[in-house]
C-alpha cells in the first residue's frame, strides 16, 4: 500500500504501511527496491507482523514489531534456515504461543508445518503434510484458538 502509486503501488519504492483507522496515523516500513512484500500476517495481540520478503529467487520470513524502533522491513529476520532444496514460507502466528506457523515446501518431495519458536529461535516440525511429487502448501490459515488449522496443498 503506497499512496500515490499506481494501482496504490510503487515497484521502485516497495513499503510496508499500517494505518490506523480510527485516528488515520500511519507508519511505513521501506524495503529494498526491487523486493516484494508478501504473506502479511498480524499477531493476534495486534503488536507484531509477520510476512516473507521475496529478493531475487531469496525468500526470508521476518517478524516486525509495529511499535518498534525497526526502520526496514529487513529487520526482525528468522533466523533458521529451511533443509536444503527446501523453503519456508506462509508465515502465521499461533494465538497465545510465542510460535509462528510455517509451511516447509520441498518441490517435488514434501511439504510439511513446522513451529518455530520466536523466543528461543527454533523451529520443530509439527507434522508431515504429503511427499512425493508435490508441489507443496500454497495457503494457510490458523483460527483465533490457535488449535486448528486449514490449509491448501498443491501436487
Amino acid at each position: 500500500m503506497v499512496p500515490g502509486g499506481a494501482a496504490g503501488c510503487d515497484a521502485t519504492d516497495p513499503r510496508l504501511v499500517v494505518r490506523d483507522l480510527a485516528t488515520g496515523a500511519q507508519r511505513s516500513w521501506a524495503a529494498a527496491a526491487g523486493a516484494t512484500i508478501l504473506q502479511l500476517s498480524w499477531n493476534p495481540d495486534g503488536d507484531s507482523l509477520a510476512y516473507e520478503l521475496s529478493q531475487g529467487s531469496a525468500i526470508s520470513i521476518h517478524v516486525l514489531a509495529v511499535d518498534g524502533a525497526e526502520q526496514s522491513v529487513a529487520a526482525g529476520v528468522i533466523d533458521v534456515s529451511p533443509p536444503a532444496g527446501c523453503t519456508y514460507g506462509l508465515p502465521r502466528f499461533m494465538a497465545g504461543t510465542p510460535d509462528l506457523l510455517l509451511a516447509l515446501n520441498c518441490l517435488g518431495k514434501s511439504a510439511a508445518l513446522v513451529t518455530y519458536n520466536l523466543d528461543n529461535h527454533s523451529a520443530q516440525p509439527l507434522v508431515a503434510v504429503a511427499a512425493g511429487d508435490v508441489y507443496g502448501i500454497v495457503d494457510l490459515s490458523v483460527d483465533t484458538s490457535g488449535q486448528h488449522i486449514i490449509g491448501v496443498l498443491s501436487s
